[in-house]
C-alpha cells in the first residue's frame, strides 16, 4: 500500500495541488496553473494522475472542469505513511 501512495505523491507538483485543493475546496486548471510554475498541460497531467489514484474528483461545468480533493483518501494515505514511518523508527 505504501508504494501505491508513494507513486501518487512522488512529484512535488502533486503535493502542491493537494495542498491548494485542501485550502480552496475547488479549483480549475487555470487557477491551479497560476499557483504552479508549470504549463496547463502539465497541471492537467498531474490532475489526471491524482484522479487515477482517487485523490481528486471533478465536476464538469462545461467548458470548465472543477477539481476537488477526496480528503478521506488523502487521510488514508497520510495514515499509511505515518504508520510505515513508526514501524521503522531508528
Amino acid at each position: 500500500m505504501i508504494s501505491f501512495y508513494a507513486r501518487a505523491l512522488c512529484h512535488p507538483a502533486r503535493i502542491i495541488i493537494i495542498k491548494e485543493l485542501h485550502h480552496q475546496q475547488e479549483m480549475n486548471v487555470s487557477e491551479l496553473t497560476r499557483k504552479l510554475p508549470l504549463s496547463r498541460s502539465s497541471v492537467s497531467q498531474h490532475l489526471e494522475i491524482l484522479r487515477n489514484y482517487d485523490f481528486v474528483s471533478y465536476i464538469e461545468d462545461y467548458p470548465i472542469i472543477f477539481y476537488r480533493l477526496k480528503k478521506q483518501n488523502v487521510r488514508k494515505a497520510i495514515t499509511a505513511i505515518h504508520s510505515f514511518d513508526h514501524d521503522f523508527s531508528f
